[in-house]
């Protein structure tokens, strides 16, 4: 099984994922980035593929071990680092966050003229009642 890291993963995750618009998220918290400060993470760490055996076993499978396509995702500098090499409650946000994140942002950058347009007739008509 090949369970260390290989040279091009990064390279071979920005081939397949193009991102909305050019932009990416983090899984961990949502952020916002884009293909220069993006960092791609191993949802389920290297070294958990090398201790655990059950985990060496569901990777064997895969073509590309360890950098399979579905173990790879985009991180913020600040959660790559904070996750280090841990799993946990990390492999759940981690896999949640890669597909509640972009659908957000989606949704977000569809339907946020809409709601612009509530507020400012909201704050429009509260300001002409408190001028009265």
């Amino acid at each position: 099984m090949e369970s260390l890291r290989s040279n091009d993963y990064r390279k071979q995750y920005f081939s397949k994922h193009h991102g909305f618009w050019g932009l990416y998220c983090c899984s961990y918290c949502g952020k916002l980035l884009t293909k220069e400060n993006a960092t791609i993470d191993h949802i389920i760490p290297i070294n958990a593929a090398e201790r655990y055996k059950i985990v060496a076993w569901l990777f064997r499978w895969k073509k590309d071990g360890i950098n399979a396509q579905f173990n790879l995702t985009t991180a913020c500098e600040h959660c790559n680092t904070s996750k280090k090499n841990r799993c946990g409650i990390w492999l759940f946000r981690g896999w949640i966050g890669r597909c509640f994140f972009p659908a957000f942002w989606l949704i977000f950058f569809i339907t946020w003229p809409y709601f612009l347009s509530y507020a400012i007739a909201f704050f429009y008509v509260i300001s002409t009642e408190c001028s009265i």
